[in-house]
């Protein structure tokens, strides 16, 4: 999964970039709600999944891209929350 591998990849940047290997990382991904949003964002994004899907020759990227700005989605799973409360206990 590509979105995975981008995530893991920044994260292991970001700790090593700043010297963190000795704290927890967690990561949760969230959603997209384009019906929650205002007229202007939400066009804007319209506007960047139309140009991506018109692209030739797509990277991995460009393809998770297109499917982000598809339509509205949710990620969120409040169980990936459980292991950062029993570490902040």
């Amino acid at each position: 999964n590509c979105r995975l591998a981008t995530a893991w990849f920044l994260s292991k940047n970001l700790i090593t970039q700043n010297n963190l290997s000795d704290i927890p990382f967690y990561y949760f991904e969230g959603g997209l709600a384009f019906e929650r949003m205002k007229f202007f964002p939400r066009t804007m994004l319209k506007m960047m999944g139309k140009s991506i899907t018109k692209k030739e020759n797509k990277t991995p990227q460009d393809i998770e891209m297109e499917k982000i700005f598809a339509g509205s989605f949710d990620h969120t799973d409040k169980s990936n929350v459980e292991d950062m409360v029993s570490h902040l206990k």
